[in-house]
């Protein structure tokens, strides 16, 4: 398995070359759109006089002795500039991912069409409502493992007549919730591998959004282990992108990686299929298992 990861990346990394800096504007791009929303933000809560916190003891900043403040109009202000955001980029984010599968399987494909869903109000629409409708059941499943987290956080002030010291008892319950964290934050991200391919396929097919959904937890099913694998190997290019500058030139390689790695299951999808077909074996009991993806590919 780990050869075979290494091979893709090896080859992610050839298929960039001559890509990097349109990779590198791509990444430049998504940066822009994103902070867009915060930029806006911060504009808005300045003439407006909003603040996130409040200085009641009227200390120096360095201090950071200030409480948060949400009261409704900040709420509505945060919310504002993420909605902002997400209608900016939900659609390069798509003609990226289309973009990386043309480069990853080495074909022509012009930089022009990673803005694809803006070309129209129709695509365009219909590019936001397929991120919010993936956003929404990533939530879900971020939810869902993190509950015993929020649970535990809950009923944490039960366990304060123990008897314990106070220093050990906060030491334990500090240690306990990042376990809690750190655990929910794993199954999180191998259970959103479902969705992998969703974004891929609904670009790379003309299906409904649904399909796409379905699909790709069909192929991910026993393959959400590599892809977490995978995605913990970049761990220190996710350190490195807190530096931001250099999330221009790690961005693309790990995008090409996921597309290489997307390519891969499905082809070997259909080659499950082809080999269930010559064998005369019952293919798995799901409604894709007999057909060919089920869309028509894009021209």
């Amino acid at each position: 398995m780990m050869n075979g990861r290494r091979q893709r990346k090896r080859e992610a990394r050839r298929s960039l070359k001559g890509s990097w800096i349109k990779g590198a504007f791509i990444a430049f791009l998504l940066f822009s759109f994103s902070m867009a929303g915060t930029v806006a933000e911060e504009l808005a809560g300045s003439l407006m006089g909003l603040s996130y916190f409040t200085d009641s003891s009227h200390t120096p900043d360095n201090y950071l002795d200030d409480k948060i403040l949400l009261s409704p109009a900040v709420l509505l202000l945060f919310f504002g500039g993420y909605l902002l955001s997400f209608l900016l980029a939900s659609p390069l984010r798509l003609g990226e991912k289309l973009w990386y599968l043309h480069v990853s399987a080495s074909d022509q494909s012009a930089l022009s069409d990673v803005f694809r869903y803006y070309r129209s109000i129709g695509s365009y629409f219909r590019s936001v409502v397929f991120e919010a409708r993936l956003a929404v059941r990533k939530l879900l499943v971020l939810l869902l493992c993190f509950l015993p987290t929020v649970v535990f956080w809950l009923i944490l002030p039960l366990f304060e007549p123990l008897g314990l010291p106070n220093v050990l008892f906060y030491l334990l319950a500090s240690v306990t919730v990042m376990l809690f964290i750190l655990i929910s934050s794993a199954l999180s991200l191998y259970w959103t591998g479902r969705y992998f391919l969703a974004e891929y396929i609904y670009t790379l097919y003309s299906c409904k959004m649904r399909d796409a959904f379905r699909l790709s937890a069909i192929i991910m099913k026993k393959r959400k282990n590599r892809l977490f694998a995978l995605t913990l190997s970049f761990l220190p290019l996710f350190a490195a992108d807190l530096l931001i500058f250099p999330r221009f030139f790690t961005l693309p390689y790990r995008s090409a990686v996921y597309a290489q790695y997307a390519q891969f299951f499905m082809e070997a999808y259909e080659r499950e299929k082809d080999c269930a077909a010559v064998r005369n074996v019952s293919p798995p009991s799901n409604r894709f298992a007999t057909r060919e993806f089920p869309c028509v590919p894009s021209p």
